[in-house]
């Protein structure tokens, strides 16, 4: 007989509103791991922090602006692959975008770009052949990305001062007047 007087035991499942100490200790572990996991991981290097990178030229103070000069005069891209490898030569520098930092070699192979310290032997490494490099500056300077405005108004006294050096270094007579003053010539 069922009934609400009957001998049969009734099934119950109790349920609660708070975790088990088992869950909670887990949920916490959980927490503590993502808490400690980087912003970013190693080998992982956004398009910006490369636009970055690219952009800021080689580790000579008017690096930037030799490369934007050959850029506007039209130089082919073949030309500018190989100008870009003398330009930049090889060595490394570091970079901090986004409070992140990031590390750039760049060698007869092309550049290698990592978040972290490290990109020369990082298998990690984004490595870009001078092909690419070459590529993705070229699309940088059409659309306006590679320099500032104002660092773009810099580029024709940068050139002059080039002109001057090697005029002076080849002791080509060139008036003092001229070589510091472009608009007097």
């Amino acid at each position: 007989m069922d009934g609400p007087y009957s001998d049969a035991s009734p099934s119950f499942t109790q349920m609660s509103l708070f975790p088990t100490v088992e869950e909670q200790i887990e949920q916490i572990a959980q927490s503590q791991a993502e808490a400690s996991a980087p912003a970013f991981s190693v080998g992982m290097v956004p398009e910006q922090a490369v636009e970055r990178i690219l952009s800021a030229g080689t580790n000579e103070p008017a690096g930037a602006l030799r490369i934007y000069a050959q850029y506007q005069a039209g130089a082919p891209t073949g030309e500018m692959a190989v100008s870009l490898r003398k330009e930049f030569g090889t060595g490394g520098r570091g970079f901090t975008i986004g409070g992140a930092p990031y590390a750039v070699w760049f060698d007869e192979n092309g550049f290698s770009i990592n978040s972290g310290k490290s990109a020369r032997y990082d298998k990690e490494s984004l490595r870009l052949s001078w092909t690419e490099v070459e590529s993705r500056i070229r699309r940088l300077v059409e659309t306006g990305k590679y320099l500032s405005a104002k660092q773009a108004g810099q580029v024709k006294g940068n050139e002059f001062k080039d002109i001057c050096r090697g005029a002076a270094s080849r002791r080509i007579r060139l008036s003092w007047k001229s070589c510091f003053n472009p608009r007097s010539s």
